[in-house]
């Protein structure tokens, strides 16, 4: 699976075992499913499927992460965008096809820029 080296080297999570890492303060255990190709689809059908369909990262600065991970080579699922006054999001996807949001939220880091 290359979501882990993708880990390590786009989004700068330090390996704690070739299944373990570690982004910030948060642990990874990454496993992949034998029969699966991963996740699949476009943005209304993975968004609106039950269960677990992304991981929601939460960023300082959303325009800056997200940009820097499309040039290590995250693929762009949605571009940066406001919502009211709460978060400015986006989403990548990994190698694999796994969905990450990355999320700015006015209530931890201060007011959102202006567009």
């Amino acid at each position: 699976a290359l979501h882990a080296t993708f880990m390590r080297r786009v989004l700068g999570c330090q390996e704690i075992s070739s299944r373990h890492l570690k982004w910030g303060e948060t642990s990874f255990y990454l496993s992949q499913k034998r029969d699966s190709d991963g996740p699949a689809g476009n943005a209304e059908s993975v968004l609106k499927a039950p269960g677990f369909r992304y991981i929601t990262v939460q960023v300082w600065d959303v325009d800056i992460e997200h940009e820097a991970a499309v040039r290590g080579g995250a693929v762009e699922a949605m571009s940066p965008t406001t919502l009211g006054k709460t978060a400015r999001i986006s989403f990548i996807k990994d190698p694999d096809g796994n969905w990450i949001e990355l999320s700015q939220r006015a209530s931890l880091t201060g007011p959102l820029p202006s567009d």
